[in-house]
């Protein structure tokens, strides 16, 4: 790692901009699993920090009680991915279990944006703008995926050896995917929305 580093540290220096992307790119894919547990690990701290304040015997019932509710909180949110209030998770946790298992939980972890929690109730909520940004965005994926593809395409039928071209070939292809990736979030609540209001739970 640190012989890729100091590669890449040469390249910035020297203006090769073309090859320190390349090499940002292998050096994301094959350290990819330090990466998660050094993010994970920070997940954690905020937990270690409540569980020590809750340890310390002068810390009044009033104060345990708000910081043992935050704690659980912190636990549904590294666990589950529910970063919300204590009602807000036992209505989302509720409404799975009414779909009788039509969805994973995931389904609604990626759902989560499009929820809200009035009233005791909760809503799946798709704006207008929502929908036209959901269509938008599939034109622009495809449009960055053909696009990438064709440069592709293109330096190999005229055998080109430009990396340069490669290289943004790569790039679009990539933010073509992204975009799609990032769809999941509206799609997963097209999908219980539509689960909720057939089981007259919304």
């Amino acid at each position: 790692m640190s012989e890729i580093l100091s590669k890449l540290i040469e390249s910035l220096q020297a203006g090769d901009y073309i090859v320190v992307i390349p090499m940002t790119v292998v050096a994301v894919l094959f350290n990819y699993k330090g990466i998660i547990e050094f993010v994970d690990s920070r997940k954690t701290i905020q937990i270690d920090r409540l569980e020590n304040i809750l340890k310390d015997t002068y810390v009044t019932e009033l104060d345990r009680e708000l910081l043992e509710n935050e704690r659980v909180k912190e636990h549904f949110k590294l666990i589950l991915g529910l970063d919300v209030e204590k009602d807000f998770r036992e209505a989302i946790i509720k409404a799975h279990k009414d779909t009788k298992g039509e969805f994973k939980f995931r389904t609604f972890q990626r759902a989560l944006p499009f929820f809200e929690y009035k009233e005791k109730t909760l809503k799946v909520t798709i704006s207008w703008y929502d929908k036209v940004a959901f269509f938008i965005n599939i034109f622009l994926s495809f449009s960055f995926i053909f696009t990438g593809y064709s440069l592709f395409i293109y330096g190999l039928a005229h055998f080109s050896s430009t990396y340069i071209l490669y290289i943004f070939a790569f790039i679009f292809i990539s933010i073509g995917f992204f975009i799609i990736y990032a769809l999941r979030h509206i799609i997963s609540a097209k999908k219980v929305k539509k689960e909720l209001e057939k089981s007259d739970i919304l």
